[in-house]
């Protein structure tokens, strides 16, 4: 909590459409027998708000609002935000770079 009440004393004044965001994700997957490097990348844009919003999650969720939603990721749950968050958006990556390490 303290880290995000530092944020929002920090955009104090700051108008909406300059307090963009986003967080990204980057899993790195290595090929035990080749050593093939895979990477996936997940990135969610976003808005900081200006006062937290719900309790769910962790972390920024509570002042974090996703591009496209009016809720923020704290007011959502998992089963929501988990599709759609940048660390989602990458492990949805892994089935497919996995079958292409298994094919191999």
């Amino acid at each position: 909590a303290g880290r995000r009440q530092l944020l929002l004393s920090n955009l104090l004044g700051v108008p909406d459409e300059k307090r963009t965001a986003h967080f990204a994700c980057v899993i790195a997957v290595v090929d035990p027998q080749t050593g093939a490097e895979y990477t996936a990348y997940g990135q969610v844009d976003g808005h900081i708000m200006t006062e937290e919003r719900g309790t769910s999650g962790f972390g920024y969720d509570p002042v974090f609002r996703p591009l496209g939603d009016t809720r923020t990721f704290g007011q959502m749950d998992s089963s929501e935000k988990d599709p759609i968050s940048h660390r989602g958006v990458a492990a949805q990556q892994l089935p497919v770079i996995l079958a292409q390490i298994e094919a191999k």
